[in-house]
């Protein structure tokens, strides 16, 4: 867990977070993991864009409560570029479910149609997978579909909530397959005058079909607690 700032100016969002650990593992027996997660979300009245770069080293697994393996050089990446139009853009506010720099005041939902690119690369060597190669990589490129809604639920609180499916066409040495996707949503957010308190859900699954391991599921998961307040005259 993370603690972090951030700042929107003019509908730009510049995101830092500080990698102080609030739980720190004591003992350190699941080992040490490096990471680098960096992501870049723009939400506009018609359009959304996803950019994700995301780096983790060092795994571990636990096949019983007493007994943990760890995996220190396994590493895993994932790119990828998203871009989402709004059906009904008019009605539901995506800065506001997602930003609050908008205050949507009568529920609301949108069909969703969007696409996009990544990259996934797996150095495992024959620690975890029964492959010869020790990185595997994948380029897939695809489509996706789907719906969000926005429940105002009171004239303070709002639950909204996105998801897409999406079939990409993927690239790995000697195959070309199809890879399902998924990327998901979720927020609760607490608006009083100038400030409020967000809780945000995002989930992203990609699968990789890797020869004689089968298939690989990577699911990124973050939830991100804020207090949000807004300034209106910091710049003028």
């Amino acid at each position: 867990m993370n603690i972090g700032v951030g700042l929107l100016v003019d509908h730009t969002a510049i995101n830092v977070r500080a990698g102080m650990g609030v739980i720190p593992i004591r003992d350190g027996k699941y080992g040490k993991t490096q990471s680098l997660d960096i992501q870049f979300h723009r939400y506009g009245r018609k359009l959304l864009l996803d950019v994700f770069f995301q780096r983790y080293k060092g795994y571990y697994t636990q096949p019983a409560k007493d007994s943990v393996s760890l995996f220190p050089d396994i590493a895993v990446r994932q790119i990828g570029v998203e871009v989402a139009y709004l059906f009904n853009g008019r009605k539901f506010s995506a800065k506001a479910a997602f930003e609050q720099s908008e205050l949507q005041v009568r529920s609301a939902g949108t069909f969703i149609l969007g696409g996009g690119i990544y990259y996934n690369s797996i150095h495992a060597g024959t620690e975890l997978l029964p492959v010869n190669e020790t990185r595997i990589n994948s380029e897939q490129i695809g489509m996706n579909a789907g719906y969000a809604y926005s429940w105002v639920m009171s004239r303070h609180w709002l639950l909204a909530s996105m998801a897409t499916i999406g079939l990409n066409v993927g690239h790995q040495p000697g195959m070309i397959k199809l890879y399902p996707g998924v990327l998901g949503r979720t927020a609760i957010n607490y608006r009083y005058a100038d400030w409020g308190l967000s809780f945000l859900f995002l989930i992203h699954n990609k699968l990789l079909y890797v020869p004689d391991a089968g298939k690989i599921s990577q699911t990124s998961v973050n939830m991100q607690l804020a207090y949000v307040k807004n300034i209106h005259n910091l710049f003028h």
